[in-house]
């Protein structure tokens, strides 16, 4: 049976009434409507099986860590150890489309393949890695109870991560935030064949995790993201709002996408339990209205 606040939710978003999800008012628990498998239809007819999410990968930066601050601060002293002019905050998130080495090249010469951003993306690496901490790169508030109460509900699925930024990076704030087991799979960019938006990085961690493509889902904050979900096969991408990039440009790109942790963790229930999104967040207008 399904729970009742879900019944509610379900209800109001069918007859178009605009609410906001908390943990009071949405299930933490999404059971089968119905007898989906196993069973028999109409003059015998047999009941399909749906296809269930069995792995949830996650971008890092801007999805699962908020770790913005370190990044932009280490930017900085990078740039003026080397004598390189400053940048503001909004050219920072610009710049996290890319891979560490082009963003630091984009941020200096403004072309990301001009061969100087080996170098600066080099000591750059050594050292933000080293001041990853639960106070430079925490979780953002929200995310450890989503990602606990999907392994509740649904223990066979898998968690694995993948960066633009370099591996030793990813196994940083894994470590910090006590991440390390749950995720089977970690991996930058520096370990893949190709950086997103290439969907090389998420067909590898697919494979180490042995759950075919179709049956993935990424969760990222970059519309290079979901370019890489895509190119890979993978069953959706899921774009989150609280990250780096611009709302227009992610919904444009994202299969769907959350606004708040709450939201996302019902969407990747449904992608666990029935294979689709029975339900999606509609659009605030603003802070102060309700969902239209």
């Amino acid at each position: 049976m399904l729970s009742l606040s879900l019944l509610l939710l379900f209800l109001f978003s069918a007859l178009g009434l605009g609410f906001r999800l908390d943990r009071g008012t949405k299930s933490t628990t999404l059971q089968a409507m119905a007898n989906r498998g196993g069973g028999r239809g109409q003059r015998g007819q047999r009941i399909v099986e749906p296809e269930r999410a069995q792995a949830i990968l996650w971008d890092v930066d801007g999805t699962l860590s908020d770790s913005f601050n370190l990044g932009f601060t280490s930017t900085k002293t990078v740039l003026a150890n080397n004598g390189k002019a400053s940048i503001s905050e909004d050219e920072y998130h610009q710049g996290t489309k890319f891979t560490t080495p082009r963003r630091l090249a984009w941020h200096v010469t403004g072309d990301p393949d001009d061969p100087s951003g080996i170098a600066l993306g080099q000591q750059f690496d050594d050292l933000y890695v080293k001041l990853v901490s639960t106070e430079t790169a925490p979780l953002y508030e929200g995310i450890q109870e989503l990602l606990d109460a999907v392994k509740r509900e649904h223990a066979h699925v898998k968690y694995g991560a993948l960066s633009n930024a370099c591996g030793a990076y990813v196994e940083a704030v894994l470590r910090v935030n006590n991440l390390n087991e749950m995720f089977e799979v970690r991996a930058g960019a520096d370990e893949v064949p190709a950086a997103k938006p290439s969907g090389d990085g998420l067909l590898q961690c697919s494979a180490a995790l042995q759950v075919p493509p179709h049956l993935c889902v990424y969760v990222g904050d970059s519309p290079t993201d979901a370019m890489a979900a895509t190119a890979a096969g993978y069953m959706a991408s899921i774009g989150v709002l609280w990250g780096s990039h611009p709302e227009k440009a992610v919904r444009d790109a994202f299969t769907v996408v959350a606004t708040s942790p709450i939201e996302l963790e019902l969407l990747i229930m449904n992608l666990c339990e029935f294979g689709s999104f029975l339900w999606v967040p509609k659009k605030y207008d603003s802070e102060e209205d309700g969902m239209v």
